[in-house]
């Protein structure tokens, strides 16, 4: 038996190295996710058969790897890709007697240089192209089909592409009360799609009052959308306006995206609108992010929260004021014909990501844990770069644990500086007494770093449930309309809660909402409706019960006016292009057949030995 469960975990240990050397944590595709857990279920089933070992304690050493496959392309420092883009335009006669004089194509699928981005143009074609430059510097492709025939048009343009951007440091964080010059201050103007409401401004105060510099409030709006708006691809064809994702909080990247440039703009801090590319973790895909100004355009991404600095796999195509200015376009010439867009097509093959290490990351907790038992999980996070550096820190667990905090949390760390980062957990009540659990804790940063410790949860011990609950936001939506979000941070699970949310003016004024259960680490949003909320109300909320009350801060609102906005083109149209993940895993593959060939002769020698 003792060769046997050597032989295991000599096989996992060289299984999980080389497979996570071959493929990098940022770089693992759904194919490299779905042969590790393959290949993991293999060795459960075939090795742990009439062993004497804890198979939880097996599989929660199986998951550490996964963990790290799952994680986003937080580490990509440095990167080069091979981008292909395509697409092909359709032209249908719609009248019997037609003609077409030529026809015009204008892309924005240019990669943009600057300080952390080159690109090489490979190939092109029709031959018939040039380079254009929009009102915001912006390089764009032109096509040009001179008396083109009915039929479909095809173009392709192949680039290679050389992004580092966590290279150069920031040299200001900013200040929220500096004068900006005329060019800069249009970005402080509301468009079609960033317009806000005082409501939506009196939030975005309240986020950012206390903030040192601008590099700070971007932090907190930054952290408040990627933690509030949910991620919904119902959204994808159709770009919706600020004011309408700060009610229905949902969206995809466009609306995260306009939704914080809203907010920063409502406080006077100049924001912009970024089109391009980024990696996902599963694919690449269009994408949009935006740039805030402090003494230069300072990157934020507000559906990854990467605040300063965003990831290499981000690919810049254009930098303009809103999202209403980058579209691509046809025109043409020509009498009895239709013109569209056809089939579009996206490939980037990623070649030699790189790791830029900015941050340290240390973990402290208890080793040893009882059932219910209530504890920090501390990360202590030391910038090591010469500049300013916003760490976005994730905790990931196995399901069985709860989370009684936040998942995402964020902090600005001055040059050399270091801070504390810390989350709530606990082990469930309900685990099986017949074995001590190992679990894996992994904090991941932005940028580019993770730490992985293991606890050990003893559940012939335990703790008395603890019944505790936090307002986590108050968001005054509209002028009749108020969202609470309350979370149990207990372990306890907690029923008949009285939600209240009390309006003073000249006299105050309460409503209630009862919330009948609510399960330990559970989330849940509570809408107040048909309130009369006006201008210098101050807003409170409270939650309550037989065991607990929790309150939240009290919100002031004030110049709920909406501000003017500027005329702006009509919102145009976007195709969604089919999108294909550019990653050979040929090399993965064979490496995988031979270890599950090598798993085959150890199971045969540990039977073997078994038997003697």
């Amino acid at each position: 038996m003792i060769f046997y469960k050597f032989f295991v975990h000599l096989f996992l240990v060289l299984y999980s190295t080389t497979i996570y050397t071959l493929s990098p944590s940022c770089c693992c595709s759904n194919t490299t996710f779905l042969i590790d857990l393959f290949v993991k279920k293999v060795v459960f089933n075939v090795l742990c058969i009439n062993s004497a070992m804890n198979p939880k304690f097996l599989a929660f050493l199986l998951l550490l790897p996964a963990m790290a496959s799952a994680s986003s392309p937080w580490f990509v420092g440095e990167m080069s890709a091979r981008v292909s883009f395509s697409g092909e335009i359709d032209v249908v006669p719609s009248e019997q007697d037609n003609y077409l004089n030529w026809l015009e194509g204008s892309f924005f699928i240019v990669p943009q240089e600057s300080n952390v981005q080159s690109s090489r143009l490979v190939s092109i074609s029709p031959h018939a192209y040039s380079f254009l430059t929009d009102q915001f510097g912006n390089d764009y492709l032109s096509f040009r089909w001179e008396s083109p025939s009915a039929g479909t048009l095809a173009y392709s343009v192949l680039w290679d592409v050389n992004t580092s951007r966590l290279k150069y440091a920031l040299t200001s964080a900013g200040s929220l009360d500096q004068t900006y010059s005329p060019d800069i201050q249009l970005y402080l103007q509301p468009d079609n799609l960033t317009t806000w409401t005082g409501y939506m401004k009196s939030k975005a105060q309240s986020l950012v009052n206390g903030s040192n510099n601008t590099l700070e409030a971007a932090r907190r709006l930054s952290l408040w959308v990627s933690s509030q708006i949910r991620y919904d691809r119902s959204c994808w064809d159709v770009s919706y306006p600020a004011s309408r994702v700060f009610v229905e909080r949902i969206g995809v990247c466009d609306e995260f995206t306009n939704l914080f440039i809203s907010l920063c703009r409502s406080v006077g801090i100049p924001a912009r609108y970024v089109e391009g590319l980024v990696y996902s973790s599963q694919e690449w895909n269009f994408h949009a992010w935006a740039e805030i100004y402090t003494d230069r355009w300072v990157p934020i991404d507000p559906t990854y929260n990467e605040v300063g600095f965003v990831d290499s796999s981000h690919i810049t195509l254009a930098s303009v004021k809103g999202d209403d200015n980058v579209f691509n376009t046809l025109n043409w010439q020509g009498l009895g014909i239709s013109v569209n867009f056809g089939v579009e097509d996206l490939d980037v093959m990623m070649e030699d990501p790189s790791v830029s290490k900015l941050l340290h990351l240390s973990l402290k907790m208890k080793d040893e844990l009882a059932s219910s038992e209530i504890i920090n999980v501390t990360a202590k996070v030391s910038n090591l770069a010469n500049s300013p550096v916003v760490a976005t820190c994730s905790l990931s667990m196995p399901p069985e644990m709860l989370l009684l905090d936040d998942k995402e949390k964020s902090v600005l760390l001055s040059p050399q500086g270091a801070h504390d980062l810390s989350w709530r957990i606990a082990p469930p009540p309900d685990l099986d007494q017949q074995w001590l659990h190992k679990m894996p804790l992994q904090v991941s940063c932005f940028p580019g770093t993770n730490v992985t410790e293991m606890v050990t949860v003893d559940p012939r011990k335990t703790m008395a449930l603890v019944p505790q609950a936090v307002i986590t936001d108050l968001t005054v939506l509209n002028r009749t309309a108020v969202l609470i979000v309350l979370r149990s941070s207990g372990t306890k699970e907690l029923e008949d809660l009285i939600a209240t949310v009390c309006l003073s003016d000249l006299r105050e004024v309460c409503f209630n909402k009862t919330v009948d259960q609510l399960g330990a680490g559970e989330s849940s949003e509570i809408q107040f409706k048909n309130l009369p909320i006006n201008d210098g109300t101050v807003v409170s909320a409270k939650v309550s019960s037989r065991e607990l009350e929790a309150y939240s801060e009290e919100l002031l609102l004030s110049e709920l006016e909406s501000p003017r906005r500027t005329e702006q083109p009509a919102i145009q149209p976007e195709t969604v292009p089919d999108l294909n993940v550019g990653a050979d895993q040929n090399q993965l593959i064979i490496l995988t057949i031979i270890l599950i060939l090598v798993l085959v002769v150890i199971a045969a020698f540990a039977a073997v030995c078994s038997r003697r």
